[in-house]
């Protein structure tokens, strides 16, 4: 049997009816059934029946590709996509930062903040090869399982983006405040 990117594949080739020949002790029609019941107990909030956990685990360990270390199980996309993720996630925390400093409902983007979100991801990956106008272009939201990533593997980079935020919005408050006196 091939192994899948992830789960919903393997249970879509299971309900088309393909054989999968699991060595779980089962036959394709009990796992179908189960799979079945599982999704629905998730979609209704419902709790799972025993053994249905370590059904999933079992399922998830022996017939999904595992992820490269760091990367969530099935990520299939490229590496420059993933370091684009991971500074995307870096620079919403610095622009969340940011707006909170300044008390903005919305912030533009930021070349600086850009820039030292690439910055902070290179000292956390060196071997990145992205650079601030590459994630100028990237529109892509990160997933939960990124910022989940990031806060987990890289929080002194978060807090390090953070500080850098306030500093920056200090930086500019401080020069408008020069600018309006200057007016007067």
């Amino acid at each position: 049997m091939r192994r899948e990117r992830n789960l919903g594949n393997l249970l879509a080739r299971a309900r088309s009816g393909e054989e999968l020949h699991m060595h779980l002790h089962l036959d394709e029609r009990e796992a179908l059934v189960r799979f079945d019941c599982i999704v629905y107990a998730y979609e209704n909030r419902c709790a799972l029946e025993d053994g249905d956990l370590e059904f999933l685990i079992g399922i998830a360990s022996n017939y999904t590709v595992p992820g490269q270390e760091g990367r969530p199980p099935g990520w299939c996309r490229d590496e420059r996509q993933w370091e684009l993720l991971l500074a995307k996630a870096l620079l919403d925390v610095g622009k969340e930062e940011y707006r909170a400093a300044l008390g903005l409902e919305r912030v533009r983007d930021d070349a600086k903040l850009r820039a030292h979100a690439v910055k902070l991801l290179k000292a956390h990956h060196p071997q990145t090869s992205i650079d601030h106008r590459d994630l100028h272009k990237f529109k892509t939201l990160p997933s939960a399982t990124v910022v989940a990533y990031v806060s987990e593997r890289m929080p002194e980079a978060m807090a390090r983006m953070q500080t850098f935020a306030r500093s920056l919005a200090r930086s500019r408050d401080r020069a408008q405040q020069r600018e309006g006196a200057a007016r007067r």
